[in-house]
């Protein structure tokens, strides 16, 4: 299944919102609010994640430094999960990102998509017991260049 990234826009918060009620989950705190979903879009590098021009998904990215590149969401609707499409979207986001040093993001522990940032060579590096004060834990995973 081929996927595109388009950059999000304000277009896309209804989209953004839907997928993520759907992803919700005890291992995944979602964002709701359209306005916080604003805010993320409007903050980060976002891309929606397209397969025949309908949003699927999306994973985007904060540019902490030159250096360094935090992956805030990688999420891809329940109904399209299982097809490699967030294998691809992450792919595609890594190579943008390659003359990166740093690159890493946050996962819960029992999150099933940590074999897939594995694959793509992060490493967990760190655990955080409180994350964000939602008494969730948090594995710190890490891929250098």
């Amino acid at each position: 299944m081929q996927i595109v990234l388009t950059r999000a826009t304000v277009a896309n918060v209804a989209d953004y919102v839907r997928i993520e009620k759907k992803v919700e989950s005890r291992t995944y705190i979602a964002i709701t609010d359209p306005d916080e979903a604003l805010k993320s879009i409007e903050t980060s590098i976002t891309y929606m994640i397209e397969k025949d021009g309908l949003p699927i998904g999306f994973i985007g990215y904060e540019r902490k430094n030159p250096d360094y590149v935090n992956i805030i969401q990688v999420a891809v609707d329940p109904d399209f999960q299982g097809r490699g499409i967030a294998n691809q979207a992450l792919t595609l986001v890594m190579e943008e990102l390659k003359d990166v040093n740093r690159v890493d993001l946050e996962t819960h522990p029992e999150n099933r998509a940590r074999h897939l940032y594995e694959s793509h060579g992060f490493k967990v590096e760190g655990y955080i017991e409180n994350y964000h004060g939602s008494c969730e834990p948090r594995f710190i995973m890490v891929r250098y260049a």
